[in-house]
């Protein structure tokens, strides 16, 4: 869907413009992120592939988009950005974490202090294995907005 810049268009509606088999591999992927406590879902224009995408928010901060398959992104995939310094240790020290998913931020390119990783999502074991991430990161996202004494 291109932009509109006086209307955002709903996820829901995003949706409606993917084929059924990627709709029901992104419905597991919303629920599962949705059941994390006040989890956000909106969308957000993506410059770099000119589209609406969903997108999930903890508090202020993006846990991951997703891409519902046009333009560069043929199948269902999403982008998760990870803090160098912060996020990425922990992901790549977590034995909660798949070693795939682990090498694949660990190979993914550093852009100032933040490396984006994409993940084809083509199956529910992809989607599961990138929701374990997404857990890692909400909870470095809580533990971060917490108050330091």
């Amino acid at each position: 869907m291109k932009r509109n810049p006086s209307r955002a268009p709903s996820v829901d509606e995003l949706a409606k413009s993917v084929d059924p088999a990627r709709v029901v591999l992104f419905q597991k992927l919303r629920e599962q992120v949705l059941a994390l406590r006040s989890t956000q879902e909106r969308t957000m224009y993506d410059g770099l592939d000119r589209e609406w995408t969903p997108a999930y928010y903890q508090g202020n901060r993006q846990l991951f988009h997703v891409h519902l398959g046009s333009g560069e992104h043929l199948g269902l995939s999403a982008t998760v950005s990870l803090n160098t310094k912060k996020m990425v240790p922990s992901v790549l020290e977590s034995s909660t974490i798949q070693k795939k998913v682990r090498d694949r931020v660990e190979k993914a390119r550093d852009f100032r202090g933040t490396k984006w990783v994409f993940f084809s999502l083509e199956t529910t074991g992809d989607v599961e294995s990138f929701m374990e991430l997404v857990r890692l990161k909400y909870r470095l996202l809580q533990v971060e907005a917490e108050p330091r004494p």
